[in-house]
């Protein structure tokens, strides 16, 4: 059974293998869109009126988790003389 499933596999034209290959891969990213949340789930562009949501402003949480160091570092920087 395993060794005929086999050579059916590898006998079938690759058109038909990259097809399945291609629907399967199709029907899992649905799914994981359909089910799972982005990293930042803070735009809406149907959000009319709130420029945050829009895009205009960049939201609180993301500064917080892309800045590379606090605002008070940027006091204690001191330029060589």
């Amino acid at each position: 059974m395993v060794i005929n499933l086999l050579l059916r596999l590898f006998t079938a034209p690759l058109e038909i293998i990259y097809w399945i290959k291609w629907l399967i891969a199709y029907i899992t990213i649905r799914f994981h869109n359909a089910f799972f949340k982005r990293r930042f789930n803070l735009y809406d562009i149907h959000a009319l009126g709130d420029p945050v949501k829009l895009g205009y402003v960049v939201p609180q949480l993301e500064k917080d988790l892309e800045s590379p160091f606090p605002e008070s570092h940027l006091q204690e920087v001191r330029l060589p003389m």
